[in-house]
């Protein structure tokens, strides 16, 4: 189901939306290349709020820290800002210049952004990303409020260019699908284009998100990653092509509801995770991510990191649900948090209040 658009326009004084994370099932890395990924939406939701400004001036309000932004908006409807506003400032600028209509730029507004959900802190003031996606379910939360208050109709093009900015051009876009579409989302490469499927949930698996407790830096990986790529082209090559040989086996698998064979592809896919890792030094697998495996496989589950690793969230892979749930009480025991974290059907959502939550 598409998200539903907001008819809104300019007459209306307030509209939020919300976009959820995710979490990828199979495909990180591999993706990069024009591999196959499958994704799934977890019920961690960016959440944007944008309303009359209480003066001349537009405001940016930053709910997580409680710090507010004042700027005015040029002829074309870029920002001249105050004072500095950090990177959320970076990613306001980059979605009125996708959405703003030069000629024509908006009246005052007051926007505020929220990803508390996408953050974990044992004290105030100590929060710590976890990892589920969080540039780029704002992105899609706040390009998509932008557009309904401009009488647009929101668009996933315009926020997967919003994002891929923002990020200076990496990654893959299977975040933003996901946030868009909500659900399990796949992505592949066909006749030069990517195709993208709105998949139903496989029976017979179970798939249980565990927190490592420790925040990773995507970025810092995939720079390892184009390193390596830039050194040794070749046997970078010959091992993203086996990622994605069997991603795309995988894929094949959960289409055609074989959850035994799915797993099977999910085993080996970790274990080229492991030879890729070794190679290019990225640090996807953890000392967390290596202790979380070994209890997995005592316990004749499946695991892997999920999306680029070296902390944030792995993924327990089951067909039998009592058998992960008495894994999951074991990893509580040690100090990992493995419930609490929820897929979710719900993909972006815009519009009043009253409809959004």
């Amino acid at each position: 189901m598409r998200p539903r658009p907001g008819c809104l326009g300019r007459a209306v004084t307030v509209i939020e939306a919300s976009a959820p994370g995710k979490l990828v099932l199979v495909g990180e890395y591999a993706v990069l290349d024009g591999g196959a990924a499958l994704s799934a939406a977890v019920d961690t939701r960016a959440k944007v709020h944008l309303g009359p400004a209480p003066s001349d001036l537009c405001e940016l309000q930053i709910d997580n820290s409680g710090d507010s932004f004042a700027f005015s908006l040029s002829k074309t409807g870029i920002p001249e800002w105050r004072d500095e506003p950090g990177h959320l400032g970076l990613l306001l600028e980059i979605a009125l210049e996708q959405t703003v209509d030069k000629s024509s730029p908006p009246a005052p507004f007051k926007v505020s952004l929220c990803t508390r959900d996408f953050y974990t802190s044992d004290k105030p003031g100590a929060e710590i990303k976890k990892g589920t996606g969080s540039s780029a379910a704002l992105a899609v939360a706040l390009t998509s409020v932008l557009q309904s208050y401009l009488g647009q109709t929101p668009d996933f093009g315009v926020c997967d260019a919003v994002h891929r900015r923002f990020q200076g051009g990496k990654g893959s876009g299977i975040d933003v699908l996901t946030s868009w579409y909500g659900g399990v989302v796949s992505k592949q490469s066909g006749n030069g284009a990517a195709i993208v499927d709105q998949l139903d949930w496989l029976t017979g698996l179970h798939v249980s998100p565990v927190w490592t407790g420790q925040s990773a830096s995507t970025p810092a990986m995939l720079d390892r990653l184009a390193g390596y790529r830039k050194q040794s082209p070749d046997d970078c090559a010959r091992l993203m092509g086996r990622l994605g040989k069997i991603s795309a086996q995988a894929l094949a698998c959960w289409k055609a509801g074989d959850a035994p064979g799915f797993m099977r592809q999910i085993e080996t896919y970790a274990w080229l995770l492991k030879e890729l890792d070794a190679a290019a030094h990225i640090g996807v697998w953890s000392a967390a991510h290596l202790q979380l495996e070994a209890a997995a496989q005592s316990a004749g589950t499946v695991y892997k990191p999920s999306g680029a690793g070296g902390g944030d969230y792995g993924l327990l892979y089951s067909a039998d649900k009592e058998r992960l749930q008495h894994l999951q009480q074991e990893l509580k025991a040690e100090g990992f948090e493995s419930t609490g974290l929820e897929w979710t059907r719900r993909g972006m959502e815009v519009g009043t209040p009253a409809a959004v939550s």
